[in-house]
């Protein structure tokens, strides 16, 4: 019998749990039995189906956390005084993960947009990743995303178990979906669901294209370690990485002499130098470079059309999930950042680096003029950021008087309220990418303390490994007893709750 109060932890766990897993498919955009077993067995000894789907909040995504992630997830849940890197992108850039889980050398969380027979693809590269690249078995969580209306198809056979390793990558790289030419890419439903995994005190979000320099997370650690940053949960102040892209063809940089090099001989260069300068203008690239200062180089004042990337604590604020496409994407989160008081501190010898130059892109509907993105951040959301954080400040100063026409809506968008359609992703209550637990699904778990901190003596998060020793498995005649509670009338088992702040717990009460 199951007493007390636990947290329940939804993954994925032991392989006598795949029938139970297989026969939910149908209902949750897996594969049926049969189509499953047309694409031969799972990997021996491992539990690598589903452990069922959540939504976004807008209901418009599923979402699948811990795809065969087994290894990673027992290796790196518990680790609180480190840095996760969270990542996300479509299958074909996901070859970059290779790297990356070198240079990095510890926990990721990278969610893969796969709607339709791309869930299919995506499930034997992560199959053929981790078989063949020993860092991404141990240390990467993966996740699937796709829209609701187009469901992750596992039928599909790809062929690409039956690969090489260098084969598998030649092809992964060139992979072209066939499904998601007409969708608009979620970047930032994306971008929370591989936040959401970070267990982690802090988190670097960076695009799959991008690579951080070597020794990045220990260099970290000791900053943090040395200045006591693990005890001062509240201060706000998040870690920015000045950005660069290389030439293609070229050797990505180790630290900082290198890249100093590289730019000395023109393969390397700011990044968005010829597409949006500003974007990363703050960073102050030829002050940087000269800079000798052991940790940080110096606090940078924010700009409008900033949008750097960071380290910060996994308490910052989500991204708002209603802009999609480019556009905009990551400008309002570090908005937001600005109107909420952070700092933002410039890393003396940490980097981070784009693969290939960007180029100018014909115009497009991301262009400003027609943007969709441009309308709400500049006509509501620095508003629903002035409401939310009570404060005059804002970082998209127009005039009050001037009247746009919404492109999508027919209306001027400056006579929109805040419960209309437009803002239904509900941005002031800071809920964006957290899941909606599916009622009247087993869960596949494992059992902890329901207050893990209370284990530790004085409140000590780098003792928080201690935690291992308590995580056990449920068999499966435990998780069908637990079950039927559930669904029974005497009300043993609550029903899901979503949590107050941990995005993968539910709390279970009889």
């Amino acid at each position: 019998m199951i007493s007390g109060l636990v947290t329940v932890l939804s993954l994925v766990i032991l392989l006598e749990l795949a029938v139970l897993a297989s026969r939910r498919a149908g209902t949750s955009g897996g594969a049926s039995p049969r189509a499953r077993q047309k694409r031969g067995s799972p990997d021996e000894g491992l539990g690598t189906f589903f452990s069922g789907e959540t939504y976004d909040y807008s209901g418009e995504y599923r979402i699948v956390r811990f795809h065969r992630s087994e290894g990673a997830v027992f290796k790196n849940s518990w680790e609180w005084n480190d840095v996760t890197l969270a990542t996300q992108g479509s299958l074909d850039k996901l070859s970059y993960l290779t790297g990356i889980a070198d240079r990095f050398d510890g926990p990721l969380s990278v969610s893969i947009f796969c709607p339709g027979y791309d869930a299919a693809y995506a499930d034997d590269a992560i199959h053929m990743l981790r078989k063949c690249y020993p860092k991404i078995s141990e240390n990467v969580m993966f996740h699937l995303v796709y829209p609701a209306e187009q469901p992750a198809d596992l039928a599909y056979t790809t062929g690409w178990r039956d690969l090489e390793c260098a084969d598998f990558i030649y092809q992964l790289k060139a992979f072209t979906s066939t499904e998601n030419e007409a969708i608009i890419f979620p970047h930032n439903v994306l971008r929370n669901v591989a936040r959401s995994a970070v267990h982690s005190e802090f988190f670097l979000l960076l695009d799959i294209d991008l690579a951080p320099s070597l020794n990045l997370r220990q260099s970290f650690v000791d900053y943090a370690n040395e200045n006591n940053l693990w005890e001062e949960e509240n201060d706000l102040v998040v870690y920015v990485l000045p950005a660069f892209e290389q030439k293609a063809g070229t050797k990505m940089p180790k630290d900082k002499d290198e890249l100093i090099n590289a730019i000395e001989k023109g393969n390397i260069r700011p990044f968005h130098n010829e597409t949006c300068f500003p974007c990363h203008r703050p960073e102050k690239y030829e002050h940087w470079k000269n800079t000798s200062e052991k940790f940080i180089a110096f606090e940078a004042p924010w700009e409008e059309a900033w949008e750097p990337f960071y380290i910060g604590r996994r308490s910052l604020p989500y991204y708002d999930e209603r802009f999609k496409g480019f556009g905009f994407d990551r400008i309002q989160q570090v908005c937001e950042l600005y109107v909420a008081g952070y700092t933002l501190k410039v890393l003396s010898n940490s980097f981070v680096v784009h693969d290939n130059w960007k180029r100018p892109a014909a115009e497009s509907e991301t262009t400003p003029k027609d943007s969709f993105n441009w309308f709400l951040f500049n006509y509501h959301f620095k508003d629903e950021l002035q409401r939310k954080y009570n404060t005059s400040k804002t970082c998209s100063p127009l005039p009050e008087d001037t009247q746009v026409m919404g492109p999508r809506q027919g209306k001027p968008l400056n006579d929109r309220k805040a419960n209309d359609d437009f803002n239904r992703y509900q941005i002031q209550q800071n809920m964006m990418g957290k899941p909606v637990a599916i009622k009247n699904e087993p869960p596949f778990t494992m059992d902890v303390p329901s207050n893990p901190l209370a284990l530790l003596p004085n409140h000590d998060h780098r003792k928080l490994k201690v935690l291992k020793s308590h995580i056990r498995t449920y068999s499966h005649e435990e998780l069908q007893e637990i079950y039927q509670k559930g669904l029974s009338s005497d009300g043993i088992m609550k029903e899901f709750r979503v949590p107050k702040d941990d995005d993968l717990t539910w709390e279970f009460e009889n």
